[in-house]
């Protein structure tokens, strides 16, 4: 491997731990905006779609980038991500939220290869793909931090539909070349699935804001930014960090990184938070992720495979 090549691995390597990082820091934001039912998810989604658009528009206006032909099916899973993320996280913690979220990225990428692609499964596959099912169960059933009541499973079940949400916008952007241009297209397209929910609950007492505290305007301040930061920054330039960065690497690489996500927000949960891992939720971790860490292992030994036997047929051919 020659300095050029090594460097090009290095700036790759960093901007993909930058990007999960940053999926990271949205849960902790998300968490902190909406704990308290001062703003409502949708107000939240809102303001995060909403100034990520903003952003990414003024982005694309500048460089003079023609905005592409919208991609409904990747706009509405990024409104289900956050949508459902932002609902989740009225209850669920930093640490089991990014935990769901990114357990059913993996989940329905391995999903994806399966019933989509047709692949087959090795046994250890299987085996790490049972495991990371009990793993799941057990965090629902034992390793919530909420009451085990209908409101507490709502918000866990919220997670895991954000993160196939979420999965299925990182299938959608493997090939994506035009990362910049397409991610601001998924997100004012996106704004477009808010409409109906935005049209219902402006009926409803409470759909936007928390009343009881119209009096205190500064109250909302807090919130605010954060969902701002999130759009902004972290959803909007990260995302399209994302789609940029996920092109240079395999599927199997793409989806094992983002198991960094859960350790990460865990991390700044437990630091900004002060929230406790329980032992539950540490088993269940071990369970989920050593589960998809076999199926990717056994996969990327295949790929590999493949790629020599590719090698020596070009080798022979020549």
């Amino acid at each position: 491997m020659n300095k050029s090549n090594k460097l090009n691995y290095i700036w790759i390597a960093f901007l993909t731990f930058s990007t999960i990082f940053g999926f990271a820091v949205n849960s902790l934001l998300a968490r902190v905006a909406l704990q308290n039912n001062i703003i409502s998810p949708l107000s939240y989604s809102l303001l995060r779609l909403g100034s990520g658009a903003l952003v990414l528009f003024l982005i694309i206006s500048y460089k003079k980038i023609k905005l592409p032909k919208p991609n409904y099916l990747s706009a509405f899973a990024l409104f289900v991500y956050a949508f459902c993320f932002s609902i989740g996280y009225i209850e669920v913690g930093v640490a089991v939220g990014a935990l769901l979220v990114f357990s059913a990225v993996q989940f329905t990428i391995i999903g994806d290869a399966i019933l989509i692609h047709k692949e087959k499964l090795f046994l250890f596959q299987w085996l790490g793909v049972l495991l990371s099912m009990g793993g799941f169960v057990l965090l629902v059933y034992k390793g919530l931090s909420v009451p085990k009541n209908f409101i507490g499973y709502f918000g866990a079940v919220m997670m895991i539909i954000s993160g196939i949400g979420w999965g299925i916008y990182t299938l959608k952007g493997r090939f994506e070349k035009q990362y910049l241009s397409r991610t601001a297209s998924n997100f004012i397209y996106s704004l477009i699935y808010l409409i109906p929910f935005i049209i219902i609950f402006a009926f409803f007492k409470g759909g936007f804001i928390n009343w009881r505290y119209i009096k205190e305007p500064y109250v909302y301040l807090n919130p605010i930014i954060m969902g701002i930061l999130s759009g902004a920054i972290f959803s909007a330039l990260f995302y399209m960090l994302w789609y940029k960065v996920v092109t240079k690497l395999s599927r199997v690489l793409s989806s094992s990184v983002q198991l960094l996500t859960p350790a990460i927000a865990a991390a700044l949960g437990i630091i900004f938070l002060n929230e406790k891992i329980s032992f539950n939720f540490f088993i269940s971790a071990i369970l989920i992720l050593g589960g998809i860490i076999l199926v990717i292992l056994k996969e990327k030994t295949a790929e590999a495979k493949e790629e020599i036997i590719e090698d020596l047929e070009e080798t022979f051919d020549k």
